[in-house]
């Protein structure tokens, strides 16, 4: 598998593609309701994601929080610097209510030159 850096709304774009999303199937991405990863939200979650991908050990979360009222944790599940790895897993929540629910998760690799980027 070849690595690949790109933002992760990208990353959601391609799979909402490959699972037969079309503009004439579908109501467009930016108005899929829950499961909508906003650019507000991407933008509050990438720093987020790289300090615990840098500074984290397998087992840690922080919170996210964007300024389209959504929140959530960040989940540093398993790999990350701290552990000597060169790739992760992070699971991202949303707040739903008084509780949160699983709502993303995504593979990084790191690479010595690029620094951590979305593996696909």
């Amino acid at each position: 598998m070849r690595w690949i850096r790109c933002p992760a709304y990208v990353v959601v774009f391609a799979l909402a593609v490959a699972a037969g999303w079309t503009p004439s199937t579908a109501a467009p991405l930016w108005e899929c309701g829950a499961n909508c990863v906003k650019k507000p939200d991407l933008e509050a979650l990438q720093p987020v994601i790289q300090k615990l991908l840098r500074d984290a050990r397998p087992g840690d979360q922080a919170p996210w929080r964007s300024s389209s009222g959504r929140s959530g944790n960040v989940h540093l599940v398993e790999g990350g610097e701290q552990v000597k790895e060169t790739t992760a897993k992070v699971r991202i929540t949303v707040a739903q209510g008084k509780s949160e629910r699983d709502w993303f998760t995504f593979r990084y690799r790191r690479d010595p030159k690029r620094g951590w980027g979305v593996v696909g």
